[in-house]
């Protein structure tokens, strides 16, 4: 990742209070792609970004519903990875 990169954690052992560093990951998905969005928002954009999913199993309550922008765009894309 380059400079100006935003990189989450999240981990089903997580806290969606915590920063989302390899340390101290959220628990999730949601909370995840809300960080990022309140990153960009706060001027880390335009910003490539990844999301980093931990091993585990995410319950969810709902479907995560993500919008075109947090695809992020050719330029600074977003990515979600296992």
């Amino acid at each position: 990742m380059g400079a100006g990169s935003i990189e989450l954690h999240v981990a089903v052992d997580g806290d969606d209070g915590a920063e989302g560093t390899l340390e101290a990951p959220l628990r999730t998905l949601t909370r995840a792609r809300d960080a990022l969005r309140e990153r960009r928002q706060q001027g880390e954009a335009p910003a490539d970004a990844t999301v980093l999913v931990h091993g585990g199993i995410y319950f969810l309550d709902e479907p995560l519903r993500l919008v075109p922008e947090d695809g992020g765009t050719r330029e600074a894309p977003v990515v979600w990875a296992a």
